[in-house]
């Protein structure tokens, strides 16, 4: 599965914000779903090139929820 331009973090400081992370966790769970040998991320997962920490604990609750999980 391919997945790009995830930009988590995008316009976090207004409700929109959230969309980047629930798309990115659709993704991965469609993932998991379908069974998938692996997920192929491009593009940028970070909007910004410095990500705040509350971004950072959103991205890693997502990917221990959904792949380490």
């Amino acid at each position: 599965m391919i997945a790009t331009d995830n930009h988590m973090g995008f316009r976090e400081k207004e409700y929109i914000g959230v969309d980047s992370f629930d798309s990115f966790e659709e993704v991965l769970k469609l993932a998991n779903q379908q069974q998938v040998d692996f997920v192929l991320l491009g593009g940028d997962l970070f909007h910004d090139h410095r990500p705040s920490a509350s971004t950072y604990f959103k991205a890693s609750k997502i990917f221990n929820e959904h792949v380490f999980g």
